[in-house]
């Protein structure tokens, strides 16, 4: 383990139990700092997958629709097919 230089220089204890509050005051500081910064990545995160989520879902909804048209066209035609070969 490395001693901080301040530390190691010497001094009062008082002014280096006052160095390592403010040093444990920032770390605190940055530690609150990044944990919402996480917190917000992960809602946005949330988000996109609720969207894509969403969009999938819509996808899914206009494939099926698709595929009825499809079915529907498909009898239309067999349909045609059938009238024109009784029309020969």
């Amino acid at each position: 383990m490395v001693i901080p230089g301040w530390l190691e220089s010497g001094g009062s204890a008082r002014a280096s139990c006052q160095h390592l509050f403010r040093s444990m005051t920032n770390i605190d500081f940055q530690l609150h700092y990044l944990t919402g910064q996480l917190a917000d990545y992960f809602r946005w995160i949330q988000s996109q997958l609720q969207k894509l989520a969403d969009g999938g879902h819509e996808l899914a909804l206009r494939l099926t629709q698709v595929e009825i048209l499809v079915f529907n066209l498909d009898a239309l035609i067999e349909g045609l097919q059938e009238q024109i070969r009784w029309m020969v």
